[in-house]
C-alpha cells in the first residue's frame, strides 16, 4: 500500500516536472515571437518614416507655395506616386506580418529551394532614393527574406564582395 502511494507520488512528480518543462519551452517560444513582432514593428515603422516625411514636406511646401512647389501640375502627381509607394510598402508589411501566423497553421512542404530561388532572384539592396526613385525598392526585401528564412529555420549569410563590387547573399542548405 505504501509503495503504491510512493509510486503515485513519483508519477505525479514526474508529470509535474514534465509540465513545467513544457511551460518553460512555450514561454521561451512566446517570448521569441513577441521579440520578433517588436523587431518587425520597429523595422516597418522605420521604413515608413522616410517616405511619409518626404510626402508631408512636399505637401506642406505646396500649401505654403514655396518656390518650385507652386507648380501643382508637377508635384501633385509626384505626391500620388509617393502614396502609391507607401501603399505598396504597407501591403508588403502586412503580408510579411502574416508569415509567422501562417507558419504556425500550415504543414511544411518540401520545395526545391535552389530551383525556386534561381528562378526568382533579383539583387536585394537598399537604394539611395535621392539618386533615382524609379530604380529603388522599399528596403524591406532583406527583412522579408530574413523573416521567411528564420521561419523555415534556414541559415544564410550576407557579406561584401570586391569583384564584382557589391554584396553576396548566400543561403546555406
Amino acid at each position: 500500500m505504501i509503495s503504491h502511494i510512493f509510486h503515485n507520488i513519483n508519477h505525479l512528480y514526474q508529470s509535474l516536472l514534465s509540465a513545467i518543462e513544457s511551460l518553460e519551452i512555450e514561454k521561451r517560444r512566446v517570448s521569441e515571437s513577441e521579440k520578433s513582432k517588436a523587431d518587425f514593428l520597429r523595422a516597418a515603422s522605420h521604413e515608413l518614416k522616410t517616405p511619409v516625411t518626404a510626402l508631408n514636406a512636399t505637401l506642406e511646401n505646396m500649401i505654403l507655395g514655396v518656390g518650385k512647389y507652386k507648380d501643382y501640375d508637377t508635384y501633385l502627381p509626384e505626391c500620388r506616386e509617393m502614396t502609391g509607394h507607401l501603399a505598396d510598402m504597407i501591403h508588403d508589411i502586412l503580408e510579411t506580418s502574416k508569415v509567422g501566423m501562417a507558419a504556425e497553421n500550415e504543414d511544411a512542404a518540401e520545395v526545391d529551394l535552389p530551383g525556386l530561388l534561381s528562378s526568382l532572384c533579383e539583387p536585394f539592396y537598399r537604394p539611395d532614393f535621392a539618386r533615382d526613385r524609379d530604380k529603388g525598392g522599399n528596403g524591406l526585401g532583406l527583412y522579408i527574406v530574413d523573416t521567411l528564412l528564420k521561419t523555415m529555420d534556414i541559415s544564410y549569410s550576407f557579406c561584401p564582395m570586391e569583384e564584382p563590387q557589391g554584396m553576396r547573399f548566400t543561403i546555406h542548405l
